[in-house]
């Protein structure tokens, strides 16, 4: 298939590309059981499905076969260009969608990345020592988000605070003490 082919594919009569129809999930939304010509040719999560006897090809699935969590590959592969997919990417329905698939291909290749690392732990060679180091910490555990020391303007900006509703509790105090005098 041409790339003038593939890309008449995606695109309408007037040059837009298709969004919503090319999607399983949107399109029997937007339909409400009305027939349409376009049918879509993807799903978006599940694994695997058909529509009318035809296979539509899984997003998730095969955004994870391919392995790039740039998505680069997978839509040149699946949706022609890029261009297509950065303007899918303004859709908040696809954009969910696809954040989905991007932290699950992140996990899977982080875990591919554990093992690697293990094989070297477990091999003798001059890195086993540097890999088994990384394990025994749990390196591959995302940072616990701990904050260091607080800057110079943070601690100002809250002994401001502090002395500022001191100054307030003080006005307080004054006020219902003169009303409890004159009472």
């Amino acid at each position: 298939m041409s790339d003038k082919q593939t890309t008449d594919k995606f695109r309408s009569g007037n040059g837009q590309f298709y969004t919503r129809s090319l999607f399983y999930e949107p399109w029997a939304e937007q339909a409400h059981g009305v027939q349409e010509i376009n049918k879509p040719l993807f799903t978006l999560y599940k694994d695997e499905m058909t529509l009318d006897g035809l296979p539509l090809i899984s997003c998730r699935k095969t955004f994870i076969q391919v392995g790039d969590p740039t998505g680069y590959k997978w839509s040149e592969k699946y949706l022609g260009g890029w261009p297509h997919l950065q303007k899918l990417l303004e859709a908040p329905w696809f954009r969910v969608a696809y954040n989905q698939w991007r932290s699950e291909l992140e996990a899977k290749l982080q875990s591919e990345m554990v093992e690697k690392i293990k094989d070297i732990a477990k091999s003798g060679s001059p890195a086993s020592f540097q890999a088994a180091k990384y394990l025994a910490a749990y390196g591959y555990l995302p940072a616990t988000g701990k904050r260091g020391r607080p800057s110079k303007q943070e601690i100002d900006n809250e002994l401001r605070r502090a002395v500022n509703a001191q100054a307030s509790d003080e006005e307080d105090y004054k006020r219902a003490s003169l009303k409890l005098v004159s009472c």
